[in-house]
């Protein structure tokens, strides 16, 4: 009979576990929201950008492929090529340039909108 072998940890090595002592709130993070945390750590602006970046790339591909388009296709209608039409389909490419947001987003049949909060 083979016997299998567990990592069953006996409860004495938890015993000098004081879970007070392992967390420790500072009062002056209380209320404060993970925006405040992206500011205090200087990407907040970077992050923003990366996640708008993402949601317009996802949002053009999914239209592509509702609509059957390929990027060839898209890249035409655009009047630009399709290397360009792939930075602006890459995530991790932030700076591209509004005019070519907004004439990707015609070409899928969608109109670009962007509102200051």
């Amino acid at each position: 009979m083979i016997r299998k072998k567990t990592n069953h940890q006996d409860d004495s090595d938890f015993a000098a576990y004081d879970p007070a002592e392992a967390v420790s709130i500072n009062p002056a993070n209380i209320g404060s929201d993970f925006y405040d945390l992206l500011a205090e750590d200087g990407i907040l602006e970077e992050v923003q950008a990366t996640a708008l970046k993402r949601v317009i790339a996802f949002q053009l591909q999914k239209e592509m492929k509702d609509k059957g388009l390929t990027k060839l296709e898209v890249a035409k209608r655009m009047k630009t090529s399709r290397s360009q039409l792939d930075r602006i389909l890459d995530p991790a490419v932030k700076t591209i340039q509004l005019d070519l947001i907004i004439r990707a987003a015609q070409c899928v049949g969608r109109r670009f909108t962007l509102t200051l909060a």
